[in-house]
Order: C-alpha cells, then structure tokens, then sequence
C-alpha cells in the first residue's frame, strides 16, 4: 500500500515525494494513464525478485531492457 499511496500523492495531487520525482497533479486524467499505471503495477507484482532489499540496481544499468526484464522475470 505503501508504493500506491506514492503513486497516489506524487502523480495526482502534486505531492513531490522525492526530487527524483517532482510532484505533479490530475495525471490520472490523462486519456489511458490509468491504464498504464494498473499494467505497470501488475507487471511489479511478478518480479520474482525483491527490488528493494539485497539489489544493487547499477548493475543493470548498462544491461539491455530485455535482459534485465528477463532476469528479474517481469
């Protein structure tokens, strides 16, 4: 819930959660926004993989997309 509720904040109500992420606001009205935040957060729930904890994610940064999507199975 905790993921959602950043989603929620940062890219609905403007909320800038991080300065990685500035906050924005109605991004959900967006024609399909909310179609390609449910997709990307259905594709999150099957990663085999924890990608919080025990992950350094630099390792992945010069790898091909489809490598890593294949290694981390999402």
């Amino acid at each position: 819930m905790a993921g959602l509720l950043f989603v929620l904040l940062n890219m609905e109500k403007g909320v800038a959660m991080t300065k990685l992420a500035p906050g924005v606001t109605h991004l959900f009205g967006d024609p399909g926004m909310v179609e390609r935040i449910v997709a990307a957060w259905h594709r999150g729930t099957q990663t085999t993989w924890d990608l919080v904890a025990d992950r350094d994610c630099w390792n992945d940064m010069n790898r091909p997309l489809d490598d890593v999507r294949q290694a981390y199975q999402s």
